[in-house]
C-alpha cells in the first residue's frame, strides 16, 4: 500500500478547503469530477489498487476534496482494507471532511473490522452538541450504528444510542426492527415486546419490519421455552403478513420513494413477496413446534439441541430447518451434548476428546445454514473432522 501510494500516510498539511464561492466547473473542478466518478466506479467492482491510483492523480495536483476522501474511505470499507480505511479515516478527520456521508461510512468501517469500541467514540462524538467536529447524525447513521450492534452483538452500547434524546426523530422502522432484534439476542424480551408495540402504534409502522419484530420475539421464545410469549409474537407477525395489511403498507419497499422507475417497482414487489413468504414460513413452523412438541427443546451453553429428538416429528423437522440445522450428526442429540461437556476444559475445547480420534479438525466460521460444511464434511470423511460455528439471531 505505501509503495503505491506512500502519501496517503502522511498528514495533508498542503491540502485546503476548497474556496467556496470557487465556480463548480472551473479548470480544477474539470480534471477533478472525472477522477472522483472513476473512483466512485471502483466502489462497485471493489478495486482498491485503481481507486488508489486514481486518487494519487488528485493528490498530486492537490485536487483531492472532502468528496474525493469521502469516497475513498467508502472504498477501503467495501473492499475490507482496515488500513486504507485507518489512512483516509484520518485525513477525513485532518480535512475536516467529517459530514454525516462520511461518519455514516466510518461508523460502518469500524463494526465491519470488529472495532466497536471506536464506532462508539465515533457516534459519540457525532450526537456531543458541544462537538463541532462530527455532523450530527441522520437516520441512515441511526440505522447503520444499529445494525452494526446487532452484527457484533453489542446490545448495551445500542440500548445507550436508543436513549439518546433524539433518537425517536431518527427512528424508521428499520430502526425499531434492528433494536427489537438486539433485545431478542440478548433474551431481553419484555423490552423487545414494548419497542414492538411502540412501533405498531407509531407513524413510521411498517408491516415488514413489524412481521421481522415479531418473528425474533417468537424465536427468542423458543430459547425461553416460553409458548405463551412465543404465540405473542407468532399473532404479531401473522397480523402483519396478512394479505391485505401487507400490500397497503409496503408498495414501494421501506423506502418508498415517489415516482420509482418500473424496474424498481417489479424488484421491490418481488423482494416484498419473497420476504412475506419466508417470515410466513418461520411463524407457522414456531407455531407448529409448540402445538405438537412441548417441552422438546433446551439451551446448553447457547447450543440448541433437541433433547428427545424424533425425526418423524413434521414440526420438530421444519423448526429443525428454521434453526438452519439440515443435518444432525449420527448420535443421538443426548449423546453429542454429553460428548461437547465431556470435551470443554474452562473456555477451550479438546478436539480430540470431542471427535475421539486424531483427525485434522477444520473449522467454518460463520456457517450460515450448513449446508456446504456439510458437503465438505462428506467429502473429508475418514481424513478430517469438521465444526461449524454460527450465531442465531
Amino acid at each position: 500500500f505505501e509503495s503505491i501510494f506512500p502519501r496517503a500516510c502522511a498528514p495533508p498539511v498542503e491540502m485546503a478547503p476548497p474556496h467556496p464561492k470557487r465556480p463548480r466547473h472551473d479548470d480544477a473542478g474539470m480534471v477533478r469530477v472525472p477522477l472522483n466518478k472513476k473512483i466512485m466506479a471502483c466502489v462497485k467492482e471493489k478495486d482498491l489498487k485503481t481507486a488508489l491510483e486514481v486518487f494519487k492523480q488528485l493528490d498530486d495536483k492537490n485536487l483531492a476534496n472532502e468528496f474525493s476522501l469521502g469516497i475513498m474511505l467508502n472504498v477501503a470499507v467495501v473492499c475490507g482494507s482496515t488500513q486504507v480505511f485507518d489512512t483516509f479515516f484520518a485525513r477525513c478527520q485532518a480535512f475536516g471532511a467529517m459530514s454525516a456521508v462520511v461518519c455514516t461510512t466510518a461508523l460502518k468501517g469500524f463494526f465491519e473490522s470488529s472495532r466497536p469500541g471506536e464506532a462508539q467514540k465515533l457516534w459519540a462524538k457525532m450526537v456531543d452538541p458541544a462537538d463541532q467536529a462530527a455532523e450530527q447524525p441522520n437516520t441512515r447513521a441511526f440505522n447503520t450504528f444499529l445494525r452494526g450492534c446487532l452484527m457484533l452483538g453489542t446490545y448495551t452500547a445500542a440500548a445507550d444510542a436508543w436513549g439518546w434524546d433524539q433518537a425517536r426523530e431518527l427512528a424508521d422502522c428499520s430502526s425499531y426492527e434492528y433494536m427489537i432484534a438486539l433485545c431478542c439476542q440478548a433474551l431481553r424480551v419484555n423490552r423487545a415486546v414494548e419497542l414492538l408495540e411502540e412501533l405498531r402504534e407509531s407513524s413510521v409502522y411498517e408491516a415488514s419490519s413489524v412481521a421481522g419484530a415479531g418473528v425474533n420475539i417468537a424465536r427468542a421464545a423458543v430459547l425461553l421455552h416460553d409458548p405463551d410469549l412465543a404465540a405473542r409474537g407468532v399473532k404479531f407477525a401473522q397480523q402483519a403478513l396478512s394479505t391485505e395489511t401487507w400490500q397497503t403498507t409496503v408498495p414501494y419497499g421501506k423506502r418508498g420513494r415517489d415516482g420509482v422507475s418500473e424496474s424498481r417497482e417489479q424488484s421491490n414487489a418481488m423482494y416484498s413477496e419473497l420476504r412475506r413468504t419466508t417470515l410466513l414460513g418461520a411463524a407457522d413452523r414456531i407455531e407448529a413446534y409448540f402445538k405438537d412438541t412441548p417441552g422438546r427443546t433446551v439451551v446448553h451453553d447457547k447450543l440448541l439441541v433437541f433433547a428427545e429428538w424424533d425425526p418423524v416429528l413434521p414440526a420438530a423437522t421444519t423448526l429443525k430447518q428454521e434453526w438452519g440445522i439440515t443435518k444432525l450428526p449420527a448420535p443421538s442429540p443426548r449423546v453429542v451434548r454429553q460428548r461437547v461437556q465431556a470435551s470443554t476444559a474452562g473456555s477451550r475445547i479438546r478436539w480430540g476428546a470431542l471427535f475421539d480420534d486424531a483427525r485434522e479438525v477444520k473449522v467454518e466460521i460463520c456457517s450460515g445454514s450448513g449446508d456446504w460444511v456439510v458437503r465438505q464434511a462428506e467429502a473429508d470423511a475418514g481424513r478430517a473432522a469438521w465444526a461449524a460455528m454460527e450465531i442465531r439471531r
